[in-house]
């Protein structure tokens, strides 16, 4: 405890220096939480809906109005964990202030389970009871609202039928949310089932085979079912996504190795200017675990304080990005962990060098 007091208070004896390392650590450390950020809304565009076990989810289209009964079919099969009920039709036209745009529609319902969740950026999201009562409300997607111009509070006309906007959420291709038996009741529907199967079951066999026996239940003419580890894996989604994200990583891992170059240069200056009191510290006892608590926990705190100032940075830019760019990011807990330990790693290896200095200034072994 000693340590870390006075590591503590040795922060406020050159102020003016600390500063500068700690907008250097918070530049150098802002680029990777930027891209972790920008690759969990990547990740988010690709893996939507239930399919985040695409080995484990399987889809099935009808070619009419033909709708399953998702309660019955999960208590039918208790190889089910979810089942996704979502209607599609052909393209209309949502009005808003006698402007148009030409938009897939798509109503989302889930029988006893939960809804398609995505990150919201303004307003809330449907309630479980709102999303299967069939009242005129709906979310858009940040592309349509940027399109129309509209937001939370507002109403958009979706047909002959005018819908009040509740939230503003993330999605490249799922333009408008709306509760579904709203949705059925305007238009010709064409209904599809994503069954995810609980954890220990495979798609490509117990799927398959849940898959043919709705279809021969309910009559369903198209059997046409889509497998999404196989589809996920014929499509280049993944590959564009992650060939991005090592570009960018590699931008990113520049600018904070310079950053650390950066660091370590000032805090190298700062051990030769106090080597004196390092060659005290020693002379009266000191051990070298002491003297690297000292010197790590020095470096910790000023890592702290940039990623906190990196934090409020990105909060200030995920609340402005809806209006000024059309990529919003994602703070989400993951990326600043990864910042973190980045971080981490850094400030243990940077601690052991000037340690290793000090004590060869000495000569002391």
């Amino acid at each position: 405890m000693y340590t870390v007091v006075s590591a503590v208070k040795n922060l406020y004896r050159n102020k003016f220096l600390n500063c500068t390392v700690i907008v250097s650590f918070a530049l150098g450390m802002l680029f990777p939480l930027l891209v972790l950020c920008v690759g969990n809304i990547m990740l988010k565009s690709i893996w939507t809906g239930i399919a985040i076990y695409p080995e484990r989810v399987i889809a099935l289209y009808t070619d009419d109005s033909i709708r399953i009964n998702t309660e019955k079919a999960k208590a039918d099969h208790s190889e089910i964990d979810v089942i996704m009920e979502t209607a599609f039709t052909a393209k209309d036209y949502v009005s808003f202030d006698e402007r148009f745009v030409e938009t897939q529609i798509i109503g989302n319902g889930a029988g006893n389970e939960k809804i398609i969740r995505y990150e919201m950026l303004s307003g809330r999201y449907l309630t479980d009871e709102e999303a299967n009562s069939g009242d005129k409300i709906c979310l858009i997607s940040s592309d349509l609202q940027r399109e129309l111009g509209c937001g939370t509070g507002d109403i958009i006309r979706v047909g002959s039928s005018t819908f009040e906007i509740k939230g503003v959420y993330i999605e490249n291709n799922t333009e408008l949310i709306m509760p579904l038996d709203s949705f059925s009741q305007i238009y010709y529907t064409q209904y599809a089932y994503n069954i995810q199967l609980k954890s220990g079951y495979e798609a490509k066999s117990t799927g398959v085979e849940i898959a043919n026996e709705l279809a021969d239940e309910y009559g369903i003419s198209n059997r046409d079912f889509l497998i999404a580890d196989s589809y996920y894996d014929a499509t280049d989604d993944l590959k564009n996504a992650s060939f991005a994200l090592f570009i960018m990583l590699g931008i990113a891992s520049v600018v904070l190795l310079y950053s650390a170059l950066n660091v370590s240069n000032i805090l190298v200056n700062k051990i030769h200017s106090d080597m004196k009191n390092y060659i005290i510290k020693i002379q009266l006892g000191a051990s070298k675990s002491a003297l690297f608590g000292f010197l790590s926990v020095q470096l910790f705190t000023l890592m702290l304080s940039a990623i906190f100032a990196d934090i409020i940075t990105v909060t200030v830019i995920k609340s402005f990005m809806p209006y000024i760019a059309g990529f919003p990011f994602d703070l989400s807990p993951l990326a600043v962990l990864l910042t973190v330990g980045i971080g981490t790693v850094y400030i243990l290896i940077l601690s052991c060098i000037l340690l290793r200095k000090i004590y060869g200034r000495r000569n002391i072994r």
